[in-house]
């Protein structure tokens, strides 16, 4: 059954993945829920010991503004902006990211034994 989401302005769109959603106000605002454990709801945190805690159960206010474009993969978000710049966070245990796995504020993140490298953060890619 639907359910209306409290604390949410209106929203112009919605992105899905891997128990994570994410939605773009009509002013811009991004707001991101659920499953955090890759720091893919964007609010600057991680959490690694499953839903109990890594989850956010309601809407957070992500630390971007006014995407034009917004995708969300498995454990990575890219955004374009409308001034073009792209703006990437998540896992980045492969330079997804567009920077070194390790660099740029990663931090360590994900469950089990091999933790991966993630930016909670919305970080801006930095190219010529």
């Amino acid at each position: 059954m639907p359910r209306w989401v409290p604390g949410l302005p209106t929203v112009r769109s919605l992105s899905f993945a891997d128990l994570t959603v994410l939605a773009v106000a009509e002013n811009g605002d991004v707001w991101g829920w659920g499953r955090n454990n890759f720091g893919t709801v964007g609010d600057g945190t991680i959490a690694d010991d499953g839903c109990a805690q890594a989850c956010r159960w309601k809407p957070t206010k992500v630390r971007l503004a006014t995407p034009t474009r917004l995708a969300i993969g498995a454990t990575s978000v890219i955004a374009l902006t409308a001034s073009d710049s792209i703006w990437l966070w998540g896992n980045n245990s492969s330079g997804q990211l567009g920077h070194k796995t390790g660099d740029a504020g990663d931090l360590l993140c994900g469950q089990g034994a091999a933790p991966e490298h993630c930016s909670p953060v919305p970080t801006r890619l930095a190219w010529p």
